[in-house]
């Protein structure tokens, strides 16, 4: 399943920014509908499904393999991290 470049993007600075509870509703790529913030448990649910593929600069600064889907990504923190989510 894909999902709107504007989320992708939100996940990708969400890991830049070290993964904090709140993802923030700034600037363009992170502008949801209503434009306020959004927890990481709704930003990772948004991803649960989705297949497109991370690139391999997020694979790595996630440590995962290259051609890894950020369906894979969120899942993994989630099992590995539930205080993040």
């Amino acid at each position: 399943m894909h999902s709107p470049g504007h989320i992708r993007e939100a996940f990708i600075d969400w890991v830049d920014e070290g993964m904090p509870a709140e993802v923030p509703a700034e600037g363009p790529e992170h502008f949801f509908h209503d434009n306020k913030p959004r927890s990481a448990r709704w930003l990772v649910g948004k991803l649960w499904r989705c297949t497109d593929i991370m690139s391999s600069d997020l694979c790595a600064e996630l440590d995962m393999p290259i051609g890894s889907t950020y369906a894979r990504a969120v899942q993994q923190i989630a099992a590995g991290d539930s205080a993040s989510v």
